[in-house]
């Protein structure tokens, strides 16, 4: 470790970028990121004393974005919500503070008095938040590395394909990595893996792109509202 610095030197013959969507090495040698939307999550954790057995996830759009909620699986009646809405807009910061998020339940149709029949009661925890929009690295990889999972790319959680895409992407990169090395090549030469690899995502995301926006667009009610109005346009 060199001591004017801090900092430690190793030395490797392939590099995985698993860092998720900060995509550390990937910014880092210069490859920029393509962000296509501010979706951003607000969560918030309910408890109740009376037995919930719906085991069903609710998925419920509004005005300003949309809802996601779940049971978690157990004895006791805990429920995850997430309301999604575009980081700049004014629905954001209300959904950030306690009272708003509650004034944005009260206001929906289904979920808000789903909870309530149920009596669920939030926790003491602060809101929590999170990047949820869509967003790839303009290059996949490159001479001796590879980035994987939400660091190659980002999906939207409407999608639900986050935890599958990154256990996909992985095992694969994992296996053409070791084909690589098995090559033997000299650092930054016979990369036909690594092309192979590359043309393999952009291929997915192609496709995630256009099931994303099939989907956004399934919704019509709020179509003047700035956050459909996005989506419609993509």
């Amino acid at each position: 470790m060199a001591q004017s610095t801090g900092q430690s030197v190793h030395r490797t013959r392939f590099l995985l970028d698993a860092s998720g969507r900060a995509a550390v090495v990937g910014r880092t040698l210069g490859v920029a990121a393509q962000v296509v939307d501010t979706l951003f999550a607000y969560a918030q954790w309910y408890d109740s004393t009376i037995e919930d057995r719906d085991c069903h996830t609710r998925i419920e759009s509004g005005p300003a974005g949309w809802w996601y909620s779940n049971r978690l699986p157990g004895a006791a009646a805990r429920r995850l919500l997430v309301f999604h809405t575009d980081s700049d807009l004014p629905t954001a910061r209300t959904a950030a503070r306690k009272a708003g998020f509650d004034a944005l339940l009260g206001a929906s149709t289904h979920l808000g008095p789903l909870l309530q029949s149920k009596g669920y009661l939030p926790d003491d925890m602060p809101i929590r938040g999170a990047s949820a929009g869509s967003q790839r690295l303009q290059d996949f990889g490159g001479a001796d590395w590879l980035a994987v999972g939400d660091a190659a790319q980002a999906y939207d959680p409407l999608s639900s394909q986050g935890i599958w895409k990154a256990l996909d992407s992985g095992s694969e990169a994992g296996h053409l990595v070791h084909y690589q090395l098995q090559a033997d090549a000299p650092v930054g030469q016979d990369q036909s893996y690594i092309r192979q690899y590359m043309a393999h995502q952009d291929r997915r995301w192609q496709q995630y792109v256009a099931q994303r926006n099939f989907y956004y667009r399934q919704q019509s009610r709020w179509c003047d509202d700035v956050f459909w109005r996005r989506r419609m346009a993509a």
